[in-house]
């Protein structure tokens, strides 16, 4: 003879007892329980409720038991047990396969799969350290960048105290061409730095 069909329910707050879960079935005259299994659970918020497995000795000979039954099968309806007006509990055909304690449990080896979250989470790591040592050398071409406008700006300042057309006649052109080509040399290096896939 197989099993009466037993009922799985999703979420029970956590302060149901087995006890209440047993009742309730009874008084509404749904099935005599024999046994209630509670799996706990976390909820996404942190709030802790059970998951419910109820298993029965046997069913009740009624239309109320029989409709509980059809509608708990069908994935189309929900089946509910208004417990305390107005909580309920939306009840379902139990489909998971009880395991035979005779027999061991299957066992995922996830030995691998650690090394492999290790292997990347360490390669994370370097790429942070890669990126902060190119963070720090495109700072310090900055710096220099900025130091370098710093002196000629301070340079053209003094001048520009001095005499303003005079300094202009006197810049040497070579000087304002290698200007020109290192802070183009240093835009591009910059560049290159923070877009190292280019």
């Amino acid at each position: 003879m197989s099993q009466p069909m037993s009922i799985f329910i999703p979420r029970v707050f956590d302060n149901i007892t087995k006890q209440f879960v047993i009742d309730t079935f009874h008084k509404l005259l749904l099935g005599e329980v024999s046994h209630v299994d509670f799996v706990a659970k976390l909820s996404n918020n942190g709030e802790t409720y059970n998951a419910v497995y109820v298993h029965f000795h046997k069913w009740y000979d009624n239309i109320a038991s029989e409709n509980f039954r059809i509608r708990a099968a069908d994935a189309e309806k929900e089946a509910r047990i208004v417990y305390d007006e107005p909580w309920y509990w939306i009840c379902l055909e139990n489909k998971a396969v009880k395991h035979n304690s005779s027999q061991p449990k299957v066992r995922i080896d996830l030995t691998h799969f650690h090394k492999e979250v290790a292997s990347i989470q360490n390669m994370e790591q370097e790429d942070t350290q890669w990126m902060d040592e190119i963070d720090e050398i495109i700072e310090k071409e900055e710096n220099q960048q900025t130091d370098a406008w710093n002196m000629m700006v301070e340079d053209l300042n003094q001048h520009h105290n001095n005499e303003v057309d005079y300094y202009c006649q006197t810049v040497d052109a070579n000087y304002a061409w290698i200007l020109e080509q290192t802070i183009v040399r240093l835009q591009n290096e910059i560049y290159y730095l923070r877009n190292p896939n280019f």
